[in-house]
């Protein structure tokens, strides 16, 4: 998957991830209730009240079922070799929040035991003194792994560029 974003120059993309399909439960629980009120409907033929009120709570139970599972499909979590973002949206995928790697202070996972069961977990991060949850990320010990690798590998080349750079000595493709 390549993020459609602008990037920052000499930024590649390392990982994108979304949040873990647990979040998904709410969307099963809303849509079982649809089908619960519109079987309900249907037949309650003894009053049409309450035949409308099972079909009116199944459409509300459908629209919001549809808009947590956009909200689902939108949210992703993007490690780069310069930043950590968090976007939104489906087609636009704009960057909601985007933290710099090297501005980061302690990392951390928060995992209960369902989500060690299940593979997921909260990742905390410390941005200038509050601290950031990325809630429901996959395999919170692998992304940590790699926010870590990204920020040992890739800020000493990024360091270099900014360095030439400032001092008007990076010329493209030398």
């Amino acid at each position: 998957m390549k993020f459609r974003g602008k990037l920052l120059p000499a930024e590649r993309t390392i990982v994108i991830t979304r949040t873990h399909p647990i979040k998904l439960l709410p969307v099963l629980g809303y849509a079982m209730l649809a089908a619960c009120a519109w079987s309900f409907g249907s037949a309650a033929r003894s009053s049409n009240l309450l035949a409308w009120l099972g079909v009116i709570l199944s459409f509300i139970s459908i629209i919001v079922a549809v808009r947590k599972l956009l909200y689902w499909l939108g949210r992703r979590y993007i490690v780069t070799t310069h930043r950590l973002m968090m976007t939104n949206g489906l087609l636009s995928m704009r960057a909601t929040q985007g933290m710099r790697l090297d501005q980061m202070g302690r990392r951390w996972k928060r995992q209960g035991q369902m989500g060690k069961w299940l593979g997921y977990g909260s990742v905390q991060v410390e941005l200038l003194g509050t601290s950031i949850p990325l809630t429901y990320v996959p395999e919170p010990d692998k992304f940590l792994r790699i926010m870590e690798h990204s920020v040992r590998t890739y800020y000493p080349l990024r360091a270099g560029y900014m360095r030439h750079r400032l001092n008007g000595s990076y010329l493209p493709g030398s």
